[in-house]
């Protein structure tokens, strides 16, 4: 089954330590890739002790979109944000803007920045099981790069008919391209 395959390999990617010199060198990765440098509306998140820090982004001169936990609808919506002023802690301890955060319009963002617990170099990605960001790409067309750490690159995980697909995956050592 799908669902008891994705959590083994959760399980396992989860042993995989980050550290900082990864996230000081998918900086660098990032900052010297031409698709992020023409970007100038970027989504990003706020990182989990096991993901990779993209916080560089907030002296990086684009418009910035972080995830927002909307209750009412129980979904997360993307908000822009100017500074690390306008955070609050939200939804399972999560890191978003504050409820005054523009909300992005569909299809502003030209650039998403993914976490993920492991990717494929076939765009697959591991999340954490809830499809939050699934649900945030489904209908989006901007340049989704998946980010993680390369011990976190899989042969393979397995597909499921929502699952939304990387056009990039970048890792500290990498940069991706899907077909």
């Amino acid at each position: 089954m799908v669902v008891d395959s994705k959590n083994s390999l959760r399980d396992k990617v989860r042993r995989i330590e980050v550290n900082d010199e990864q996230s000081a060198a998918i900086e660098a990765q990032i900052r010297s890739w031409s698709v992020f440098q023409k970007a100038e509306k970027v989504a990003f998140y706020i990182p989990m002790k096991d993901e990779l820090s993209l916080e560089f982004l907030f002296a990086s001169g684009k418009e910035l979109f972080l995830p927002r936990y909307e209750a009412e609808t129980k979904k997360y919506c993307m908000a822009l944000v100017e500074n690390k002023e306008q955070l609050i802690s939200g939804k399972y301890g999560i890191v978003e803007p504050r409820a005054n955060c523009r909300e992005a319009l569909k299809n502003e963002i030209e650039l998403w920045f993914i976490p993920g617990m492991a990717f494929s170099r076939s765009g697959d990605r591991l999340g954490r099981g809830a499809g939050f960001y699934d649900r945030l790409l489904e209908s989006e067309k901007g340049i989704k790069a998946g980010i993680c750490c390369t011990g976190r690159i899989l042969n393979e995980i397995d597909r499921e008919t929502h699952d939304v697909i990387m056009d990039f995956v970048l890792t500290d050592k990498e940069i991706i391209k899907i077909n």
